[in-house]
């Protein structure tokens, strides 16, 4: 199993896809380099266009002795300095990257202060204040078993995600945090809830509207998508 962290804004998503440089496409290829034959990397799940990962994870299978510091010192040199894998470890045949999942922490970063050019790649310049109070209370919506279909840009057999925490804080340097625990997320789920807090939180959205996405689930019922550099994913959690 590997940690692999990287600047989403370099990259057109997780996944491979041809001829564009993705996160997938990158490290199966500088593992296969490597190796000496093709090596598929496993993710825990996908990331988009443009969203970070702090601690993403993935599995390879690879048979044989391997020297993992060495891989490692291998691996980064390939494909430094936009990402890098920070961690390889031993797991058993059985451990799946993506389906022994336990828990998915993803953070949002909103700066609510003066534009600043050097972050327009890593958080939302929203250049406006919000209420931290009522964002907090309007986070409650979204907590729970539900049906999220309507935070969704795909479709999905199975839409009911769980989400058991939101936290939101303000820093000392006008950036809101609002950081989002759950058994797993759809795409694009935290950037529509994120953009529905913000419109709560500035009246360009009712209560009614939110209730009525999820009485009445649809893909893309929800209109409003926060931007792909504030998201981050944060930390993998699995079963032991």
């Amino acid at each position: 199993m590997g940690i692999v962290s990287y600047d989403g804004s370099y990259f057109k998503g997780w996944a491979i896809q041809p001829n564009l440089a993705t996160i997938q496409g990158l490290l199966e290829q500088s593992f296969s380099l490597i190796i000496g034959r093709k090596i598929k990397v496993i993710g825990s799940g996908r990331t988009d266009k443009g969203v970070h990962a702090i601690n993403q994870t993935f599995h390879v299978d690879i048979n044989g002795e391997i020297n993992l510091n060495l891989l490692i010192r291998k691996i980064n040199q390939l494909i430094k300095p936009h990402c890098i894998v920070k961690t390889l470890v031993l797991v058993n045949d059985s451990f799946h990257a993506r389906f022994q999942v336990k828990t998915k922490v993803y953070e949002y970063l909103i700066n609510c202060g003066n534009l600043n050019p050097l972050q327009f790649n890593y958080v939302w310049q929203l250049n406006q204040q919000l209420d931290l109070e009522k964002l907090k209370a309007d986070a409650t919506l979204f907590l729970g078993k539900k049906n999220f279909l309507s935070f969704s840009s795909s479709i999905h057999t199975d839409s009911i995600r769980t989400i058991s925490k939101i936290t939101i804080q303000k820093e000392t340097n006008q950036l809101v945090r609002l950081t989002f625990f759950g058994s797993g997320f759809l795409r694009s789920q935290v950037r529509m809830i994120v953009a529905c807090l913000v419109n709560l939180n500035t009246n360009k959205m009712a209560l009614e509207t939110v209730a009525k996405l999820f009485e009445h689930p649809k893909k893309g019922s929800c209109v409003v998508k926060a931007p792909s550099c504030g998201l981050y994913l944060k930390t993998v959690v699995y079963e032991k």
